[in-house]
């Protein structure tokens, strides 16, 4: 079973102890690529604090122009930001020991929320391939496990990636009734949820774990 427990912001000591849940391998790629899913959970407050200082998207992605680097800062930052809340529920990605993505959701009525999700560059202008497939994997496994009849999100316009398109691969359709300049409100209905997690299956290998209390501050040396 799933553990899906919100983050308590109240308690903010320095015991890093986020769950890890899942292994999942990738099998797209003549070379498997390993990922590593842990639930981050109200002793990773500090962690998620850290975060914005360790991670500089101008020096790990520099042949992006700086108004995108500027924007993939601001969709990572704001994915911090909405982990610290309450009622959000986080998972952190690591490949080969470092940390490569993050997602967070909130569940606070029966649909789910997508509030940001954003792969990390490992090394210099390089990215971890399916990175945020995983992620989004966890995501629509969750949403099956909470019996969610649609997940939303609001899709930027104007990053260094197309993430419409890439929404739109995952089941997502485009909703123009309530947007915002830079947004594009999405949705993706239980139907499509479940064809997902069939073709996701295809090339994710998603094997759950005993949750295992781990240090994340070793994911950032």
């Amino acid at each position: 079973m799933l553990n899906i427990s919100p983050i308590n912001n109240n308690n903010s000591n320095t015991h890093f102890k986020a769950l890890k849940v899942a292994t999942t391998r990738t099998f797209a790629h003549n070379s498997p690529i390993d990922i590593d899913l842990y639930r981050l959970r109200k002793e990773d407050q500090k962690f998620i604090e850290t975060l914005p200082q360790k991670i500089d998207f101008k020096k790990l992605f520099p042949k992006i122009e700086p108004k995108f680097q500027q924007r993939w800062k601001e969709v990572f930052n704001y994915a911090l930001n909405k982990a610290e809340l309450r009622d959000s529920i986080s998972y952190a990605a690591v490949h080969d020991g470092k940390l490569c993505g993050i997602i967070t959701y909130h569940n606070d009525m029966p649909p789910l929320y997508l509030d940001g999700i954003c792969t990390i560059p490992t090394e210099k202008n390089k990215k971890v391939p399916f990175c945020g497939q995983t992620l989004m994997y966890q995501l629509f496994k969750d949403a099956k496990f909470l019996k969610s009849k649609e997940i939303f999100l609001d899709a930027i316009t104007d990053g260094p990636f197309d993430v419409v398109k890439l929404y739109e691969r995952l089941g997502f359709r485009k909703d123009y009734s309530d947007g915002r300049f830079g947004y594009v409100p999405m949705s993706c209905t239980a139907q499509k949820i479940q064809e997902q997690l069939k073709n996701f299956s295809k090339y994710i290998e998603y094997t759950g774990v005993t949750p295992e209390k781990t240090d994340m501050m070793k994911f950032l040396d």
